[in-house]
C-alpha cells in the first residue's frame, strides 16, 4: 500500500497556535451532534548568517495544518477523530489536537533546521532567501455517496528547486459510526484486475487515447507505474468511484495529477455497497 503523510495548514504571521472550534446541537437519545475544525499555524524566520552577498530578507518557514470535522453524533465523532489521529500519527489514543500540534511542531523544527544548515554552508552561493512551505488541507468532500463522509487531503510543499511537491489523499468514513471504509470492504478483491482495467480504460477515454500505448506515447502515463487501488486513493461519490494518482505515480510531473471516475453501472459486479 502506498504510504501517505498528512497535515493541514493556514498561515499565520507570528508564532505557532493550535485552535479548534466546536458547535453542538440536539441529537437522538441525548447524543449531541458535533462539528469541529482544528488547525495548526506556524510562521518562523531563520536569520541568515553573514555572507559575501547580503540576502534580501531572511529565509522563512510556513507550516499550516487545517482539518475539518463534520457534524456527527458524539460517539461517531469520537471514533472518527481517533481514526484520523491514527492515520496522522499512528496513535489513535492521542487527542487529535495534540496530534496536529506535534506534527506541526516537528515539521516546523525540521524546516528551520534545514534552512539554518543550508545558509550556514559557505559553499552555497544562492543570494536570495528561500521560503519553505508545508500546506496540507484535509477537507470534507462534496457529492459523496449517502452514508459516507469523504475527505480530500491536499498536501503542497516547497523546499527549493524547480517546483514544489503535491499529493492528495482520499478517505471515506461511515457517517453512522465514524469508521474508515477500506477498499476491500466495498470492492471485490477477486475482481482486482478487472477493476484496474476499467481505470486504465477510463484514463484513456479522459485523455482522448484509444489505448494504453497511445496514452504512454502522448502523455507518458502508465510509464512510471501502473494504476492501483488502496484505502487512501478512492472516493465514493454519488456518480461513481473516483480514483486518484499523484504526479510521478503513473506519469511525469508535466502530466499532473490523474483522476478517473468509474460509474457504478460499470462496477455492478465489483462494488459491494456499504452494507458489507
Amino acid at each position: 500500500m502506498k504510504k501517505y503523510s498528512i497535515a493541514m495548514l493556514l498561515p499565520f504571521l507570528l508564532g505557532a497556535c493550535i485552535n479548534s472550534g466546536q458547535h453542538t446541537g440536539s441529537g437522538e437519545a441525548n447524543d449531541s451532534i458535533q462539528a469541529d475544525s482544528v488547525y495548526y499555524c506556524h510562521h518562523d524566520t531563520v536569520p541568515a548568517l553573514i555572507r559575501d552577498t547580503a540576502l534580501v530578507g531572511d529565509p522563512t518557514s510556513n507550516v499550516c495544518i487545517l482539518l475539518e470535522l463534520p457534524a456527527m453524533k458524539k460517539e461517531a465523532s469520537d471514533t472518527l477523530r481517533s481514526q484520523l489521529a491514527a492515520i496522522l500519527s499512528g496513535n489513535e489514543d492521542m487527542p487529535l489536537d495534540e496530534v496536529l500540534q506535534q506534527l506541526g511542531d516537528s515539521i516546523s523544527h525540521e524546516y528551520c533546521l534545514e534552512l539554518k544548515n543550508l545558509y550556514s554552508d559557505t559553499s552555497f552561493t544562492m543570494s536570495f532567501a528561500y521560503e519553505y512551505v508545508y500546506d496540507n488541507k484535509i477537507r470534507i468532500a462534496d457529492s459523496t455517496l449517502q452514508g459516507v463522509i469523504g475527505y480530500e487531503g491536499t498536501l503542497t510543499t516547497y523546499q527549493g528547486g524547480a517546483h514544489g511537491g503535491y499529493s492528495l489523499m482520499l478517505m471515506n468514513f461511515r457517517s453512522s459510526n465514524g469508521h474508515l471504509i477500506k477498499a476491500g470492504e466495498v470492492m471485490d478483491s477477486t475482481k482486482e484486475e478487472q477493476l484496474l482495467q476499467l481505470i486504465r480504460n477510463q484514463i484513456c477515454k479522459d485523455f482522448g487515447c484509444k489505448d494504453s500505448e497511445e496514452l504512454q506515447e502522448k502523455y507518458g502515463l502508465l510509464m512510471l507505474g501502473d494504476v492501483y487501488v488502496n484505502d487512501f486513493n478512492f472516493l465514493l461519490r454519488q456518480d461513481g468511484i473516483r480514483f486518484h494518482y499523484d504526479p510521478y505515480d503513473i506519469g511525469p510531473w508535466a502530466a499532473g495529477e490523474v483522476n478517473a471516475t468509474i460509474p457504478y453501472t460499470e462496477l455492478s459486479d465489483i462494488f459491494k455497497g456499504l452494507d458489507q
